[in-house]
C-alpha cells in the first residue's frame, strides 16, 4: 500500500514538475489530475481578499453607522399618528398658501387665506340689521316714554 501512495505522489510530482515547465502539457491530462496540478492564477487570491473586504466592509458599516433604505412596493400607507383634520370655520374661495412643503407650522400659524367677499358682504348685512333692530328699539322706548308722559300720540 505504501508503494502504490510514493507511486502516486511521485507521480503527480511529474505532473506538477511538467506542467511547471509547459502549461500546454496540462491540456492532455486527465481532467482530475489536470485541476489539482494546474496551479492558482494570481487573480484568484486577490479577487477573493478583494470580495471579502468588501463583505466585511458592508457589514461593519450596517454594525456602525444607519442604513436608510428606500423602496417601491404596492400596498396601503398607514400612518404613526393619528391624522389632523385641518378645515376652515368658514369656506370660500382659496386666495393664498402660507406654508410649503415639508415646513414646520405651530398651532395658530395661519395655513391659508380665504377670499372674504362673501363674509364682509354678510357683515355689512348683519351691521345693518343691527343697527335697524337699535332704531326700532329707540323708538319703541321714546314711544313708551311718551304714554308714560301723557301724551296721547308717540312721535
Amino acid at each position: 500500500m505504501n508503494v502504490r501512495v510514493q507511486d502516486k505522489t511521485k507521480t503527480g510530482d511529474l505532473a506538477v514538475k511538467a506542467v511547471r515547465a509547459d502549461r500546454a502539457y496540462a491540456e492532455f491530462l486527465p481532467s482530475a489530475v489536470e485541476i489539482s496540478v494546474r496551479p492558482v492564477p494570481k487573480v484568484v487570491p486577490v479577487l477573493l481578499f478583494v470580495v471579502m473586504a468588501a463583505i466585511v466592509a458592508a457589514l461593519l458599516w450596517s454594525w456602525f453607522f444607519d442604513l436608510h433604505v428606500f423602496t417601491n412596493a404596492a400596498g396601503r400607507v398607514r400612518a404613526t399618528i393619528p391624522a389632523a383634520v385641518v378645515q376652515p370655520v368658514e369656506s370660500g374661495r382659496l386666495v393664498a398658501i402660507n406654508v410649503r412643503n415639508d415646513q414646520t407650522v405651530r398651532a395658530g400659524d395661519p395655513l391659508l387665506v380665504l377670499d372674504d367677499v362673501e363674509v364682509a358682504a354678510s357683515l355689512r348685512a348683519a351691521t345693518a340689521s343691527r343697527y335697524s333692530w337699535l332704531a326700532e328699539v329707540e323708538r319703541r322706548n321714546a314711544a313708551l316714554r311718551a304714554i308714560e308722559a301723557g301724551l296721547s300720540s308717540p312721535p
